[in-house]
């Protein structure tokens, strides 16, 4: 059905006054657009008999029955813009669709059956949106500029500005008691959200945010799932990717799971500047921060959690947890069996699901990098370490290697056989392996450190201070880089 005129009235009386009895009804498509394409549509309000725009009023949106499959008002061949002069509600999909910038800061515009989707060549302006059963698409070549979008249906929320900014001032949202629903943004510039959520009681909803040439900045993200009663089956909390070759600032992000089979998600981070969480969470339950969590997975089964930043053209900067500065997390970083309670990192690092990768040029004074660690060794019993990957943390090792050889073979330290081994030795010979053989090689140590549990700082064991809890460690030097070392949490001397 396809109503066209540059004034249709329906269920008008003579003073043009809506008759609220009168009723549009179909099963396809009803599409309503003005003659002349330039002309301006407005939704809501009375009609005002201007020649300027097509009014579709108050009484004639309520006129609409629910059946139609569509409901498209506009369409790619108008330019004349539409706008809102008061809340507009239908019962079914809509679609509104004009070459001209979409205007609806006046009200509302939602749909209590269908998806809602706005499409335009130019920007969208606009209050709330909201469409309770499918999904809510916003696109445009240039800003996008809202207040709320909430949706409730199966395809989530998608806004796309091809050539613009986004902005959403409040909330995103797409829980649901059961199932929450994905979130897609993308834009060619500047991301700027409010809070986000995609939470369902039993699984939860993926984030994604790309900016292709601009900053991301968000509130508070959770896409934690929660414990229905309805729920059964697997249990998943949803996943976050960020990607901006600019900066991404957020509140901070809970990913947390919850419940019995629940399943695994990760959060990628990507950023060519800086990365930071300047807010946090309240703790887990194993209740170790008063300071709390800016980025937390723990509950999924895997949890992985990925920050890459910085870029290979300048000088790599510390990434810091505990101490937002300018790149890192205001508080700390938990996964399901480890949180990062605080920690100063240059060099990339790695422990279980964690992964910091900087890809910036290492300061020449670089001294490796420093981390206070959680481990969980039983359900929520953790015990903490200190540890420092650093040329330092090598030389005690070599030193206490070299020292149980030479008493082994009865070397004594005044013989010619005796010489101290540096980090720079070691790299320089692996390098002469490697272009020999053109085999990547690595020299790995295997030795014992006093429990942590036992001493609050963790150091390299000595032989009159052994004990069956003595922790198992392995550090790994590589060709390039500080010396990684990594506690085998649960296999001691004993």
């Amino acid at each position: 059905m396809t109503l066209r005129g540059d004034d249709i009235n329906i269920g008008h009386g003579k003073a043009n006054h809506d008759l609220r009895n009168a009723t549009i009804s179909g099963d396809g498509t009803l599409t309503i657009r003005p003659n002349t394409e330039t002309i301006s549509i407005e939704l809501g309000g009375v009609n005002r008999q201007d020649a300027t725009s097509l009014a579709i009023t108050d009484g004639e949106l309520a006129g609409i029955q629910r059946g139609f499959s569509r409901i498209l008002i506009g369409g790619e061949n108008h330019t004349g813009g539409i706008s809102l002069r008061d809340n507009a509600n239908f019962q079914d999909s809509v679609v509104l669709r004009s070459q001209g910038s979409i205007d609806t800061r006046n009200g509302e515009v939602s749909t209590t059956n269908g998806s809602l989707t706005l499409q335009t060549e130019a920007s969208i302006l606009g209050h709330h949106f909201s469409a309770q059963e499918d999904a809510v698409t916003l696109i445009a070549q240039d800003n996008i500029f809202v207040d709320s979008v909430v949706s409730r249906g199966r395809e989530g929320i998608t806004i796309n500005s091809n050539r613009g900014s986004i902005t959403v001032n409040n909330t995103l949202e797409t829980g649901g008691e059961v199932l929450g629903h994905n979130v897609n943004i993308l834009a060619d510039n500047n991301v700027n959200l409010g809070s986000i959520t995609t939470s369902g009681g039993q699984r939860s909803g993926n984030l994604t945010i790309e900016s292709k040439a601009g900053r991301i900045t968000t509130n508070g993200i959770t896409t934690s799932n929660g414990i229905s009663a309805e729920a059964s089956g697997i249990r998943r909390p949803g996943s976050v990717r960020l990607t901006s070759p600019g900066s991404i600032q957020i509140d901070f992000i809970n990913a947390r799971g919850h419940g019995q089979n629940t399943g695994s998600s990760r959060i990628d981070i990507d950023t060519q500047e800086n990365f930071r969480a300047v807010g946090a969470i309240a703790n887990s339950a194993t209740d170790r921060l008063s300071e709390g969590v800016s980025i937390s997975t723990r509950g999924a089964q895997d949890g992985n959690v990925r920050i890459q930043y910085g870029n290979s053209n300048q000088v790599a900067k510390a990434f810091h947890i505990g101490d937002i500065s300018e790149n890192g997390l205001a508080a700390s970083l938990e996964v399901p069996t480890t949180t990062i309670l605080e920690g100063d990192f240059f060099s990339d690092y790695q422990q279980g699901s964690i992964e910091l990768v900087n890809r910036g040029i290492l300061p020449p004074n670089f001294s490796g990098n420093r981390v206070t660690l959680a481990i969980e060794v039983n359900a929520f019993q953790f015990v903490e370490t200190t540890e420092i990957d650093s040329e330092a943390s090598f030389e005690q090792i070599e030193e206490m290697k070299s020292q149980e050889f030479s008493d082994y073979l009865g070397i004594s330290e005044d013989s010619n056989l005796y010489e101290n081994t540096t980090l720079h030795d070691v790299q320089q010979a692996l390098g002469e392996i490697e272009q020999s053989t053109e085999i990547k090689p690595g020299l790995v140590y295997v030795y014992f450190v006093p429990d942590a549990t036992a001493e609050e700082s963790v150091g390299i064991g000595q032989e009159d201070t052994i004990s069956p809890d003595d922790q198992l460690e392995v550090m790994l030097i590589t060709q390039e880089g500080m010396p990684i070392r990594r506690r085998q949490w649960g296999i001691t001397r004993a």
